[in-house]
């Protein structure tokens, strides 16, 4: 009973180690082949299909969130995702949920040419497969933060 127990509990943490090692983004993944992705990227609104790149609408926690996958050699190798700068935290709550704590997450303090200062949040996820970098923005003409998944080299 004991190597029972023993062997299902190291095959629960086989898998929860392989699904960390995965990025999976409305079901589109890093490596993922262009012609597959667009399939699945294509029933979301404002789909357009580029040579190098897909792009869509979708939502994470509520935030209207545009999404632009980038191809190199025809495989997804980098997810840009941007959204209105008041609804970094919101985002960065689904990135925790769903991948833990973030290995370093700074706020960073920066003046403008009039004296005025303003703090940042940035993010940074660090596997051995994907990097997420997330960073706020001030409510500038932009008014747009961002998270980059990429994949590790």
């Amino acid at each position: 009973m004991k190597v029972f127990i023993t062997f299902v509990l190291v095959l629960f943490l086989m898998l929860q180690t392989a699904m960390a090692d995965s990025y999976d983004f409305r079901g589109i993944k890093l490596g993922m082949g262009k012609t597959q992705a667009t399939s699945i990227a294509s029933s979301y609104e404002g789909f357009v299909d580029g040579d190098s790149l897909i792009g869509f609408y979708s939502e994470i926690n509520g935030t209207r969130v545009e999404s632009v996958i980038i191809f190199y050699d025809y495989l997804a190798a980098e997810i840009r995702l941007k959204f209105s700068y008041n609804q970094f935290q919101a985002v960065k709550k689904h990135f925790i949920k769903n991948y833990g704590k973030p290995t370093s997450d700074k706020n960073i303090i920066k003046q403008n040419l009039f004296g005025a200062t303003f703090e940042f949040n940035n993010v940074i996820w660090l596997n051995k497969n994907y990097t997420i970098i997330g960073f706020e923005d001030a409510p500038t003409e932009f008014k747009k933060s961002s998270f980059i998944i990429k994949k590790t080299l």
